[in-house]
C-alpha cells in the first residue's frame, strides 16, 4: 500500500504533459490487448461446395473458401473455429475479358468481405478443358490468397483454386 502512494506522489510531481503521455500509453496498450487475433481458417467441409463454384485453397484439397455460382453468385463461405461465415462480393474481374471456356493465363481477381473480413484472391487459369471434351472436370488455377483481419492483420498465402460443378 506504500509503494502506491509513493507512485501517486510521484506522478503528481510531474509535470501536466508527462502525465497525459502515462496515460495515452496505458490507453493504448489496454486497447491493442483489446485487439483481436486473426482467427485461423479451416478446411472446408464438402457439404459446403455442392453445386458449381470456385474453392480455394494454400494446400491441395483442403479448401479454405468456396464462392458459389448458384443464384446470384454474390457470396462466398469460409470455415472459422465459432464455425460457417458467409462472405459477400464486392468485386470480380477477368483479364483479360471472362472466356468460356478460359484459355490458359487468363487472369481472375475476387474480393470478399465482411464482419472483420477482407479476403482477395488473383488466380491464374493453369489448365481448362478443350470445348470438345464430353466431360470435363473443371478449369484449375494458380492463385494468391491475401486474407485481412479487421483492416489491419494481413497474411498472403501462395495456393490454387479450382472452378467446376459437382453432383
Amino acid at each position: 500500500m506504500e509503494c502506491m502512494w509513493a507512485w501517486f506522489a510521484a506522478m503528481r510531481s510531474l509535470p501536466m504533459l508527462y502525465r497525459m503521455w502515462f496515460v495515452w500509453l496505458l490507453m493504448n496498450a489496454s486497447v491493442a490487448s483489446a485487439q483481436q487475433t486473426m482467427p485461423a481458417l479451416l478446411p472446408l467441409p464438402a457439404e459446403e461446395m455442392a453445386g458449381c463454384g470456385c474453392s480455394f485453397g494454400q494446400q491441395r484439397g483442403q479448401p479454405l473458401l468456396f464462392w458459389s455460382w448458384e443464384g446470384d453468385r454474390q457470396s462466398a463461405v469460409v470455415h472459422e473455429q465459432e464455425g460457417l461465415r458467409t462472405l459477400t462480393l464486392r468485386s470480380e474481374k477477368y483479364l483479360p475479358t471472362l472466356r468460356q471456356p478460359a484459355r490458359a493465363g487468363d487472369r481472375m481477381a475476387l474480393q470478399f468481405a465482411r464482419a472483420g473480413w477482407s479476403i482477395q484472391t488473383a488466380s491464374e487459369v493453369t489448365r481448362t478443358c478443350s470445348a470438345r471434351a464430353r466431360q470435363c472436370a473443371g478449369t484449375d488455377y494458380r492463385s494468391r490468397i491475401v486474407l485481412q483481419w479487421q483492416g489491419k492483420q494481413r497474411k498472403e498465402l501462395d495456393g490454387w483454386a479450382h472452378c467446376a460443378c459437382s453432383d
